[in-house]
């Protein structure tokens, strides 16, 4: 997958480059004051939209009053005991994000506000990875941002109402040693999926409004310092407004053994209305 950094000419971007680093930021030091802003799950809700759908399976002759009966009374609304659980839960996911390292790259590599924003005003330069992921000093997950107009509704209990089905429906006649095995191991499943259903939401989840960034993020458990491979750089686009001293210095740090191959390209203004396109240039001996 291509993705891509913009970068500003500052001596931190420069030696990132010299050193083949980046930088893994905690979200707090995001632009964003709603990064990570996705409430948690309502069990409370969620419950009842349980309680809910079991009544029209029910109504619906697909499970007998006995089952529904039972499946109705383990959807009841929790009790404090498990409500404070639940917090325990939320603020130990919530302790894990604040330690995490996130790291923002872009899809889009010709987009006119990315350089704005993110490349000194179109004087800095944009670096393109391939399978920036595969060529880390570090373990790292991959999340396509998704925006939207609101807050992500996680109270559908859709997995539950399913993992309640199997076990008492269809897997209700197992041996009893089986049905609590799978109970066990269903149960887990669940749980591991709702954690990370929330976490993906969280760090995942972007106002509409930044939709333009087509952002792409690599996070890995600790924020700081990450060495990658130089070969996982294609091509190195300078910006429109860059000086001819930065280009000469961007190309003299990719004269290393390691960064010979990079590709140099230079953002140039369509001729045909607002917009960019990347012009490659010859590569200096």
């Amino acid at each position: 997958m291509k993705l891509y950094k913009y970068r500003s000419t500052s001596k931190y971007s420069l030696e990132g480059l010299i050193n083949n680093e980046l930088y893994f930021s905690k979200y707090t030091d995001f632009n964003d004051p709603f990064e990570f802003a996705t409430p948690a799950p309502d069990v409370v809700k969620s419950y009842k939209i349980a309680r809910k759908k079991f009544r029209e399976y029910y109504d619906n002759k697909e499970i007998s009053k006995e089952v529904f009966l039972r499946l109705t009374k383990l959807v009841k609304t929790p009790s404090n005991e498990k409500l404070e659980e639940r917090v325990k839960t939320l603020d130990r996911i919530k302790d894990n994000t604040l330690n995490m390292g996130i790291l923002c790259l872009s899809q889009l590599d010709e987009n006119i506000l990315m350089w704005s924003h993110y490349a000194e005003n179109h004087k800095g330069f944009c670096i393109e990875f391939n399978e920036l992921d595969m060529h880390l000093s570090d373990t790292t997950d991959l999340i396509n941002v998704k925006y939207l107009e609101s807050f992500e509704d996680l109270n559908d209990p859709e997995l539950l109402v399913e993992f309640f089905m199997l076990m008492f429906w269809d897997y209700r006649d197992l041996p009893r040693p089986q049905w609590e095995k799978k109970y066990i191991e269903l149960g887990e499943q669940l749980r591991v999926h709702e954690q990370s259903e929330l976490a993906v939401s969280i760090m995942g989840n972007k106002y509409i409004d930044w939709a333009y960034e087509k952002e792409v993020r690599l996070v890995t458990k600790k924020s700081g310092t990450i060495k990658y491979s130089p070969k996982s750089i294609s091509s190195i686009t300078f910006g429109l407004r860059m000086s001819e001293s930065d280009k000469s210095t961007i190309r003299n740090i990719c004269k290393t053994d390691d960064k010979r191959h990079i590709q140099f390209k230079q953002a140039d203004k369509l001729r045909s209305g607002y917009g960019l396109k990347n012009v490659p240039l010859k590569n200096s001996s």
